[in-house]
């Protein structure tokens, strides 16, 4: 039997189901890719993972990484710093449907219009160009946008899986799991990129609140602390973090871990901004320990 789609009657958006499912699960991974390549099959709507192969995959979140056929870029010669770029500020933007005048701003920001429009298509063929495939960005009717069938983007996964998820279950888990720290943290400041940034940071901070109560509620105190301390492995000058710790160490029993927790927080936010924890915290370590220490 010839390899292949194994029913003639599956339609493709069904194939492509299994093939994800069988990536999802360790199953022959290398065969199941070429079959998928083999009939150019489309990645499933609610695919969110990066194990499918798309052709190009960007990571934003912690650091920047551009990885082409599952293997990171390689540049023969020196570092495309314009492409990189506007790849960057494209995703910072939303990276679909981005208005022209919001890259040129951004990118060039003393250009006049004519010669800033020639700029950004030219800058977007070397980015087609880096990335060896055309159809993963367009420009039309005066908008920029990245593919989603041939561009998988860490953060763009992140927020359709919180976005699907019912905050329990793999789901959530996998999305948590990519955000490994802040959006592009290594670029500098741009209104973009601070701009999205905290946007990301503010969905991590609240799934992280949304899980906490419901193990606060079903009195899963480990449960409760493990996701706080996942919190703080990438904020940990977050003090809802900590403030949640000391709630669920003091509903253990854990006077001492209660203090400790406080006190290093305290220590922390003193040697990293020169502040003090705010009067929620220290209202909230008085409460559950009796103690004006310090204040």
């Amino acid at each position: 039997m010839k390899p292949g789609k194994p029913s003639i009657w599956w339609s493709d958006e069904e194939f492509s189901r299994f093939c994800a499912l069988a990536l999802q699960y360790d199953i022959n991974p290398v065969y199941v890719k070429q079959i998928i390549a083999r009939h150019r099959l489309r990645p499933p709507a609610d695919q969110y993972t990066d194990q499918w192969p798309y052709p190009v995959k960007i990571y934003t979140l912690g650091r920047f990484r551009l990885l082409l056929n599952d293997s990171p870029i390689q540049f023969s010669g020196k570092v495309q710093k314009k492409p990189l770029e506007l790849l960057k500020i494209l995703l910072a933007l939303g990276g679909r449907d981005v208005r022209e005048e919001l890259l040129t701003d951004a990118l060039w920001p003393d250009a006049n219009g004519d010669a800033a429009h020639d700029n950004l298509r030219t800058t977007i063929m070397r980015v087609r160009k880096l990335l060896n495939t055309k159809e993963a960005i367009h420009f039309k009717e005066g908008k920029v946008s990245l593919d989603p069938e041939y561009c998988w983007v860490d953060c763009w996964s992140f927020e359709r899986m919180l976005k699907a998820s019912e905050f329990e279950g793999p789901i959530l888990d996998y999305a948590l799991g990519l955000y490994h720290n802040h959006f592009l943290p290594d670029e500098p400041d741009s209104y973009p990129v601070l701009s999205m940034r905290e946007r990301l940071r503010n969905k991590f901070v609240r799934t992280i609140q949304r899980l906490r109560a419901q193990y606060e509620k079903d009195s899963l105190w480990d449960k409760a602390i493990e996701i706080y301390r996942r919190g703080l492995e990438v904020d940990d000058l977050a003090e809802i973090f900590y403030q949640g710790l000391m709630r669920c160490h003091h509903k253990l029993g854990q006077q001492s871990e209660t203090e400790k927790i406080y006190r290093y927080c305290h220590n922390l936010l003193k040697e990293k901004l020169g502040l003090a924890p705010s009067s929620g915290t220290r209202q909230l370590y008085q409460q559950l320990s009796g103690s004006s220490r310090f204040n």
